[in-house]
């Protein structure tokens, strides 16, 4: 059987525009989300914040410990993605 795998941001693409998935997966058609500045811009503001704070623990809210950029799958639904943060809490 050819198991399809979805993940978090197709989810997120089909629920602002179903067209979009018809048009990138089936027609081929790429969105270019890539020459947009404001695109661009999160991406860059996202990696810096990533790497500036890869160390901090908000104690505030009773973080003990985190892991950056897990990979996380489900069999069963056949999704897969990558957490950015997971906290552990006191």
């Amino acid at each position: 059987m050819n198991d399809i795998w979805i993940t978090p941001s197709l989810v997120l693409e089909y629920l602002f525009c179903k067209r979009f998935i018809y048009f990138m997966n089936c027609l081929n058609i790429p969105q270019n989300e890539g020459k947009r500045f404001v695109v661009n811009k999160g991406r860059e503001v996202h990696e810096e914040r990533k790497r500036i704070n890869s160390d901090y623990l908000r104690k505030k809210f009773g973080v003990k410990e985190k892991l950056i950029d897990v990979p996380l799958f489900s069999n069963k639904y056949l999704i897969n993605g990558k957490v950015d943060e997971i906290l552990f809490l006191n």
